[in-house]
């Protein structure tokens, strides 16, 4: 299409002209309406002539004039996304900038939403503008996500002079997004880790979900990759599988699980953070740690028998229930110790020395010296379980916190054993006592010692020579 231009020549390279005159006079910094005023007094066309032929080419989109250069998103970064300040410093450092609006805009159009919001508030707020691909396991079991959270509620706890904050360990399974197992504990450490995925694995009559999960899918926490973590999942035949550094959308299902208990169970509670000021004021009792602990329970539960997931098209329940895939179990007293981290220790004169501390018990008696396995949960120092190679010895307890009849019980086992040796070297003194008749002209010396068939090893007729040899006399 021509569009009719000044005099002579061809409209259409009138119209090309000035468009593209008033597109440079924009991006160098003049305001569009200067530039239209000063293309058209050269083109030799009105003003509203230009303006009708700059809304046939969409040139009048800001966006379109004026493109940012690198230097100018860098100074928009640097600016924390503040476009404002951005386009100050640049005019103050002397670069051809148009007007601030004209700026915003086309910034605005440079970058994306998410990339603006990232630049702003860092990398968790550019995920929120983020599109993901989506993935379902093929069965249940294929895979379990773990996750800690810091719960946003304040509770009492005991021991605690001041509210706590408490942290939440849980797995979900990734088919069904039933939450099988999970722990509330004070500071995030791996013995909570072991202590959820312990319940998780737990299968009874009421608990139908959990078993052994193929795939276990992590963050890179120290908690969750160290050797207390990796040697459970070794016993258990779980491959261990960390997700990529700062990827949290490679284990989302646990994520929502996350949001789940902030969001739906926490805030109709006292201590909760995120009430305002007045409701918080009215709720200025705070709970429990054992009462946090059982409105957990019973939401939880509530949560993977009635929840209908949209995606899923069923409850949680269902889903998990109507995939027939079979699932692996293990029996509770093998699961318990399945689930113990593992160390070394030489057995010293107190005891065992273990996390600063000497635990003993009354099999230890008799058994310094000797290296023995110790089992443990991890940031548990209650207990120890200690093991000589394949074989459970003892439980063993901390000095300190011995009651009147353990003790009792490691001082009685000290006499036994003191006892047993004293009747064992009374026992070889007899077998020494060697004596000899007296010989005569007509008689040889004989053996006056008399030892039982139960003084010895050997047969009956045997005791004379048993105490010969351990006197060491030759005989002819």
């Amino acid at each position: 299409m021509s569009v009719p231009g000044g005099a002579g020549g061809d409209g259409r390279s009138d119209w090309d002209l000035a468009v593209a005159g008033v597109r440079h006079a924009a991006a160098r910094g003049l305001t569009l309406r200067s530039a239209v005023t000063a293309v058209a007094s050269q083109v030799g066309v009105s003003e509203r002539t230009l303006w009708r032929w700059l809304a046939r080419s969409g040139a009048t989109d800001a966006k379109t004039l004026w493109q940012p250069a690198e230097d100018d998103l860098a100074v928009y970064a640097l600016w924390g996304a503040n476009a404002s300040a951005a386009w100050r410093q640049r005019r103050d450092d002397g670069a051809a900038v148009p007007s601030l609006r004209t700026f915003q805009q086309g910034v605005a159009a440079a970058l994306t939403p998410g990339q603006r919001a990232g630049l702003r508030s860092g990398e968790n707020a550019r995920r929120e503008f983020d599109a993901y691909l989506r993935w379902e396991p093929d069965a249940r079991n294929d895979l379990w996500e773990s996750d800690h959270k810091q719960l946003d509620i304040d509770v009492s706890a005991s021991g605690f002079d001041r509210p706590v904050r408490p942290w939440f360990t849980l797995f979900v399974e990734a088919f069904s997004r039933v939450i099988p197992g999970w722990a509330l504990s004070a500071r995030p450490h791996s013995g909570s880790i072991l202590a959820a995925f312990g319940s998780a694995v737990a299968v009874s009559p009421a608990k139908p979900w959990g078993g052994v999960p193929v795939r276990l899918r992590v963050d890179r926490g120290a908690d969750f990759l160290c050797d207390a973590v990796r040697d459970a999942c070794g016993r258990l035949g779980v491959v261990l599988d960390p997700a990529p550094p700062y990827s949290p959308f490679r284990k989302g299902k646990v994520e929502a699980g996350g949001k789940l208990i902030d969001r739906g169970l926490l805030p109709p509670l006292p201590g909760y953070r995120g009430a305002g000021p007045e409701t918080r004021a009215a709720r200025s009792e705070l709970m429990t740690f054992a009462q946090l602990v059982e409105h957990l329970r019973t939401g939880i539960d509530t949560w993977n028998n009635s929840h209908a997931h949209p995606v899923l098209g069923c409850t949680l329940a269902e889903a998990w229930q109507r995939d027939a895939t079979p699932i692996r179990t293990v029996e509770a007293e093998r699961l318990r110790w399945m689930m113990l981290a593992e160390d070394r220790r030489t057995v010293q004169k107190e005891g065992v020395r273990f996390a600063g501390r000497y635990f003993t018990a009354p099999e230890l008696t008799g058994r310094r010296g000797t290296v023995v396995r110790v089992l443990h949960w991890p940031h548990d120092d209650r207990r120890i379980e200690v093991l000589i190679g394949e074989e459970w010895l003892c439980t063993a307890y901390p000095q300190g916190t011995l009651s009147i009849e353990q003790r009792s019980a490691v001082l009685a086992e000290r006499r036994r054993q003191k006892a047993e040796a004293d009747r064992l070297r009374r026992k070889a003194a007899r077998l020494a006592r060697y004596g000899l008749s007296p010989a005569t002209a007509t008689a040889d010396a004989e053996p006056t010692t008399v030892v039982t068939s139960a003084d010895g090893s050997g047969a009956p007729g045997d005791g004379p020579a048993r105490a010969v040899s351990l006197l060491g006399l030759a005989t002819d």
